[in-house]
């Protein structure tokens, strides 16, 4: 029907490399997804098969070497799991009449960038945080909740109950870890108003009370805790939907971390074969080496430009024994 009269309602789509390197850079400091997944160097498959991590290390075997000079042979069991990078893309036109009212098209160009490569990853870190905070994705008795007695009475009080010792439920989470993986944790993940909690327990302000500076820092908290880096969530989203709450007005934000707290190891280099909690998985679909592409085109119609970014990826938890969740921290 668009196409009655005969021709094209666009023009040809093409890759655009100005803002296709916008998209590749941008970054939001609030995010933390590929802090908790790092991204492992781009593949060339879609979909495909990657090992995962097991306790093969940890098996005893007999190693006596018999009189013949034989050596008893080991059996070494790998398991597998696949990725699929599904793709993730929005576009966002730019209209006659905005581009008749601006000195720069070219910066409305850069911005619309920006705004569909923001919301893209916005959708990444939903997604990461949905990963990272929900029990699904740990062994089992590698997680529990706050406040309840479930696994262990030392994590039978919230962050936000002053008799609470967030030092020892770390402490005890690590236990839980090394026991099981062998793996000791060195990071931990929580929302903003998760660490918010933490630099109000009386806990750390007792340890600063006679301090210089009389704060809690990230750094006092990370020797307390022993671990190497605390990722703080700071992301917000709405859970609105386009067009319910009028221009102007406040929209209720809610961490998209939200209340948890996940203590996980993630390793210094990434690498197929090194074990870590999580890993992203991105699909060099245009086979360029470059993973978020930027295309542009004009619709003849309504002279609008249309900017549009695209994205492949899959974030994987690959050692689901590699952390604990402490849901319901705060």
């Amino acid at each position: 029907m668009g196409n009655s009269r005969g021709y094209k309602s666009t023009q040809e789509a093409h890759d655009d490399v100005l803002l296709t390197n916008i998209a590749v850079g941008y970054k939001n400091e609030q995010f933390i997804a590929d802090m908790v997944f790092p991204k492992l160097p781009m593949v060339s498959k879609q979909s495909n098969r990657y090992k995962v991590f097991g306790m093969e290390d940890f098996r005893q075997w007999d190693d006596k070497i018999a009189a013949n000079g034989a050596v008893n042979e080991i059996q070494y069991g790998e398991s597998e799991d696949a990725y699929f990078c599904d793709g993730h893309g929005l576009s966002r036109p730019i209209s006659k009449q905005e581009k008749s009212n601006s000195d720069d098209e070219t910066q409305l160009e850069v911005n619309a960038t920006r705004l569909t490569t923001s919301l893209v990853l916005l959708n990444k870190e939903i997604d990461a945080a949905n990963r990272a905070m929900n029990p699904a994705s740990y062994a089992s008795g590698l997680s529990t909740t706050l406040g309840t007695t479930t696994l262990d009475t030392i994590f039978g009080k919230k962050w936000t109950d002053p008799t609470s010792d967030p030092v020892k439920q770390v402490d005890k989470a690590k236990e839980y870890i090394h026991i099981n993986s062998g793996i000791r944790p060195n990071v931990l993940v929580v929302s903003e108003k998760g660490f918010t909690a933490l630099k109000n327990h009386p806990m750390f302000m007792e340890l600063i009370k006679y301090s210089q500076t009389g704060i809690v820092t990230k750094e006092l908290l990370k020797a307390a805790l022993g671990v190497n880096d605390i990722y703080v969530g700071a992301a917000l989203r709405t859970t609105q939907p386009f067009g319910a709450t009028p221009p102007g007005k406040p929209e209720a934000l809610n961490y998209i971390w939200g209340n948890g707290a996940a203590l996980i190891h993630v390793t210094d280099t990434p690498d197929p074969l090194s074990p870590t909690f999580g890993y992203t998985f991105e699909w060099d679909f245009a086979g360029e080496k470059v993973a978020r592409r930027v295309r542009k085109w004009e619709d003849v119609r309504s002279e609008a430009t249309y900017v549009e970014t695209k994205y492949y990826y899959d974030q994987k938890v690959v050692c689901n024994i590699a952390g604990f969740l402490m849901a319901d921290a705060i």
